[in-house]
């Protein structure tokens, strides 16, 4: 049986927020089979043991304030095309409520909204330029709340003002800021993918 742990900051370049405990539904929704329980603490040891983009092993954290975290899963087709994150994350919050994509690696910074099915907000800059798609969200103001609202026309030449995990803080959960004040809820667990488990191989939580 696993102790009850307290959650430790995290650092991760890419990371879902989805706003449910159901570990099992979710791991079902992100492809992922063959789920085993760990602590919170290994399951990101086996995330980096990983190389990112090969067959997948994904982390699913316990429930944290309402949300659970999710590492290590490379969505098939992003690195072409915002199209494949928008459909997912519209497939995960028609299901569950509200899901998040944050992201900040290899030149890439942004993040995606989406809430019952509808795509609310995307933002994303890198070396290949940017991708924008719905009105500027609260969360990316200067200030939290903000102080003024909607932002000045001359407030968007330089928007947004704020980082992945900052978005993060204000409209799910940052990675960064997990501690001893985060409510939990059950266990961490890792999965694989069908493509591993054809292979013979599991996530290493042995």
């Amino acid at each position: 049986m696993l102790r009850d742990e307290t959650p430790e900051p995290v650092e991760i370049s890419e990371w879902y927020a989805v706003s449910t405990g159901n570990q099992d539904a979710l791991a079902q929704a992100f492809g992922m089979v063959d789920a085993r329980s760990v602590t919170m603490r290994r399951g990101i040891e086996l995330i980096g043991a990983w190389s990112p983009g090969s067959a997948s092993v994904t982390y699913f954290s316990p429930e944290l304030d309402g949300w659970t975290l999710v590492f290590g899963y490379p969505l098939p087709g992003i690195g072409n095309s915002s199209e494949p994150l928008r459909t997912f994350l519209c497939h995960l919050s028609r299901r569950f409520g509200t899901a998040c994509w944050y992201g900040s690696d290899y030149g890439l910074d942004g993040w995606a909204l989406a809430e019952n099915g509808e795509l609310t907000r995307l933002f994303a800059e890198g070396e290949l330029g940017r991708d924008e798609i719905g009105p500027p969200h609260p969360a990316e103001a200067p200030s939290w709340p903000p102080t003024s609202w909607p932002p000045l026309p001359e407030e968007l030449a330089t928007w947004p003002t704020c980082d992945p995990a900052t978005v993060a803080e204000r409209t799910s959960l940052n990675p960064v800021t997990l501690g001893s004040h985060t409510g939990v809820r059950g266990h961490a667990v890792v999965a694989v993918s069908d493509v591993l488990r054809s292979r013979g191989l599991s996530a290493g939580t042995d």
